[in-house]
């Protein structure tokens, strides 16, 4: 392992089954933000078997997902997926100690999810307990708050169980620095893949209210010669809707900490010559007025430039779609155009020989006993074919954005 702050489990399983690649000497490498945030997002708990079922189905070597909060979905995703991908690599919770609130923290907050959602079932639980009691939270300690959102699947029941025992008086919670976690400190990332693990390493990033890192595997393709460096990241998004915590700073400027920190560990861990994937949601794409793609934080985006990464999709045949898309059902359902901020960045030895975007397909969901349209994620995916056959490249125009 590297000396980095976490280390990463590796977990083998079993059971294996031979998976050929696109093509000889080529690996098929897919990033998909699975959009599986139980209580923010419609219909996670809902949404979680359909994703599992088509990562688990995607043919891919290689597969980075984001937004995994939990750790049984993660847990049935590496188990989906493991008679093809045979490692599943994700770093542990920032914080894994036990917390709880006080009796005088707890009580408002539970009278109130009980009176408004105490006939709930557990999947709809925390979205009920967010648009009735939402407004509480600002007053608690950072430990109740982590208690609180560490699962939001859990039942009314164990959740006042496990933060704040019936009748049990607990001592004042002591004031502690650092930043609240929700979802336990999860970062949400994990790394899925049929390649030989030769390292892997774990790079915490300092953020609010979501744990934010990247996480690091080196490879050993079967075909190559030589190992690939892998980056499977979600950085922070710079958010006009939700106010930034922290008394200094902002959104924003905790995203360009992140690039410049993801920056200079790409280099200490794959040298300048390597060849290197960096892919998952990295919160930050360029303009692309032919798509109506919309920039987000394009700076950083064209930072990646100086480091040699090349963006395939841009030139592929798909002319660039958003996968961030305002049509996509969860993001509103209407409207053209939306942000490109999903991507599989190629720097070295490497060429794409083809790239798309996946998992974009609507489906129905049964909620309730009604049937509604939706989609899998907020997000599309992107699945690309990389050969480690060096190819001349043209640099992309730095006006338009592209890398």
């Amino acid at each position: 392992m590297g000396s980095s702050e976490h280390a990463v489990d590796v977990e083998p399983h079993s059971e294996t089954r031979a998976h050929a690649p696109a093509a000889a000497g080529a690996l098929r490498v897919a990033t998909y933000n699975a959009g599986l945030a139980v209580g923010v997002l419609p219909h996670a708990a809902e949404r979680a078997a359909p994703v599992v079922q088509a990562l688990a189905a995607l043919p891919a070597d290689l597969i980075c997902v984001q937004e995994v909060w939990l750790e049984s979905h993660w847990r049935e995703l590496a188990d989906a997926a493991a008679p093809r991908l045979l490692h599943a690599l994700r770093p542990p919770a920032a914080r894994q100690s036990i917390t709880r609130c006080t009796d005088m923290e707890a009580r408002p907050v539970l009278r109130c999810v009980q009176r408004h959602c105490g006939a709930t079932s557990e999947a709809g639980l925390a979205p009920c307990a967010v648009r009735h009691c939402g407004h509480l939270v600002t007053s608690l300690s950072s430990g109740c708050t982590e208690c609180l959102t560490r699962d939001p699947l859990r039942s009314l029941a164990k959740v006042t169980t496990e933060c704040a025992p019936a009748g049990l008086h607990l001592p004042a919670a002591r004031a502690r620095g650092g930043a609240t976690y929700v979802y336990g400190g999860s970062y949400g990332i994990g790394l899925l893949t049929s390649l030989d693990v030769v390292e892997e390493d774990f790079l915490r990033f300092e953020s609010e209210q979501l744990a934010r890192g990247v996480l690091y595997a080196r490879l050993r393709p079967k075909s190559a010669t030589t190992d690939l460096h892998v980056f499977c990241t979600h950085l922070t998004a710079d958010s006009r809707s939700v106010a930034y915590p922290a008394r200094a700073g902002s959104w924003k400027s905790e995203h360009a900490r992140q690039v410049r920190e993801l920056r200079v560990w790409i280099g200490q861990k794959a040298g300048t010559t390597a060849p290197v994937l960096l892919i998952g949601d990295l919160n930050t794409g360029p303009a692309l007025a032919a798509t109506r793609v919309g920039a987000r934080v394009p700076e950083q985006y064209a930072s990646f430039a100086e480091l040699g990464f090349f963006n395939p999709y841009l030139d592929g045949p798909n002319a660039a779609r958003c996968s961030f898309c305002s049509a996509n059902t969860l993001n509103g359902g209407r409207g053209p155009g939306g942000s490109l901020i999903d991507h599989i960045l190629v720097r070295g030895p490497l060429r794409a020989l083809g790239i798309e975007r996946v998992l974009d397909d609507p489906l129905e969901l049964l909620v309730g006993g009604e049937r509604l349209s939706s989609h899998l994620s907020d997000h599309f995916g992107l699945a690309a074919t990389v050969s480690f056959t060096p190819a001349a490249r043209a640099p992309s125009p730095r006006a338009t954005g592209s890398l």
